[in-house]
């Protein structure tokens, strides 16, 4: 009965060492930024337009607040052929860096950036990620796009100012590609000093090759541009601009 003693005080003297170790400290990581929501693509033209709105909580839920930036992954498809959803987008297209935005506009917390570097019948996957200012990527949102054949943009626009309105009027194009729809026009204003934007004046598709835009202030300068909108199944495809046109209203004599 004696030794049983003597064996518990031997295994408490073997512990007392590892009682006392300590390994590395490990830092605690912080949460990854969620997936930017609202990434669309649209086909301007022969161009992708890519845009998307700054991300605010982490993939936990919490307020996203190390934000650096994003990097872009794409990958290019051949449509009937391959299969884009099998694997995701892994060549690096870009890295965005928010505090010195090259290539990319911001207005407000939505991003815009163009992607000219594609082919027409081609098609294109996208995965953007938001990036944390220790480089660590999280979840990414995705989106994908096939190149139709761009539909020609309106003809001789013209711009007609009255007392607090511009009158426009245009022709159509002469042709429709192939298999395309069309589906009416987008009107794109701007006054001195702004860049063209990237959302339609119109809220809904002109029908008609017309517009009237009331509500104007006289003596502004305004500016237009009109784009074709067609149907090719389920992708909508705009024309490049039309010849840009300005006018300013004047009060009544």
């Amino acid at each position: 009965m004696a030794r049983r003693p003597l064996l518990l005080l031997f295994a408490l003297l073997l512990c007392l060492p590892a009682c006392g170790r300590k390994g590395a400290v490990r830092p605690l990581l912080k949460p990854l930024p969620g997936p930017p929501p609202g990434f669309t693509v649209r086909q301007d033209g022969a161009r992708l337009l890519l845009s998307w709105d700054l991300p605010k909580t982490n993939l936990d839920g919490s307020p996203l607040t190390d934000l650096q930036g994003f990097r872009l992954y794409r990958i290019e498809f051949e449509p009937g052929r391959d299969c884009p959803e099998c694997r995701d987008p892994d060549q690096p297209r870009a890295d965005i860096d928010i505090d010195f935005l090259r290539g990319v506009v911001r207005q407000g917390d939505r991003f815009y950036l163009w992607d000219e570097a594609v082919r027409g019948g081609s098609g294109y996957r996208y995965r953007l990620k938001g990036m944390t200012r220790q480089g660590r990527e999280g979840d990414g949102a995705q989106v994908s796009r096939i190149i139709n054949l761009a539909p020609s943009p309106p003809r001789a626009p013209v711009a007609v100012a009255l007392d607090r309105l511009v009158r426009l009027s245009w022709s159509a194009p002469e042709s429709t590609p192939v298999g395309g729809r069309p589906l009416g026009y987008n009107i794109y204003r701007w006054v001195d000093g702004e860049p063209l934007p990237y959302l339609p004046l119109n809220s809904d598709l002109v029908t008609t090759e017309g517009f009237e835009d009331f509500g104007l202030i006289n003596g502004t300068n305004y500016h237009y541009v009109v784009r074709t909108v067609v149907q090719f199944g389920a992708d909508v495809v705009e024309s490049s601009a039309s010849e840009a046109v300005a006018a300013t209203p004047v009060p009544e004599p």
